[in-house]
């Protein structure tokens, strides 16, 4: 029965499971660890440069709306990885991490070091409150 106390990976976008240690957290937030598939896809997109700030969802934020989704609280609670990342570019976008708790500041800049969000648009105009 000592396989009992071996852990299992499972990813978060596929469900896939594997070893223990084996997959990828590209957050270093929660429990998001991806295997080499859904992590290889996630950051394709992030890489292309047209995602997500051209998505609808992202063009409808607001800083209530991001923070619940970045933060998976009331509206955010259901959100998908990819409402998610697109709640944290527009946070970054619009200067609004870096304003509010200490928290969103840190996340944001280890998501720019991962590679999962691009730095902020000098423009600020792209992004902002309706």
């Amino acid at each position: 029965m000592e396989h009992l106390n071996e852990g299992f990976d499972i990813c978060y976008k596929c469900g896939k499971s594997q070893e223990y240690g084996t997959m990828t957290d590209i957050t270093h937030i929660g429990f998001d660890i991806y295997c080499d598939k859904c992590h290889d896809k996630i950051m394709g997109a992030v890489k292309e440069g047209n995602w997500p700030r051209t998505t609808t969802f992202y063009k409808n934020l607001d800083t209530y709306l991001a923070t619940a989704v970045a933060e998976g609280f009331c509206e955010g609670e259901n959100a998908t990885e990819d409402e998610k990342i697109c709640a944290w570019q527009w946070l970054i976008d619009t200067g609004r991490a870096w304003e509010l708790q200490g928290f969103f500041g840190r996340t944001a800049s280890d998501l720019i070091s991962a590679g999962v969000c691009d730095k902020p648009f000098k423009d600020k105009k792209e992004g902002g409150d309706k």
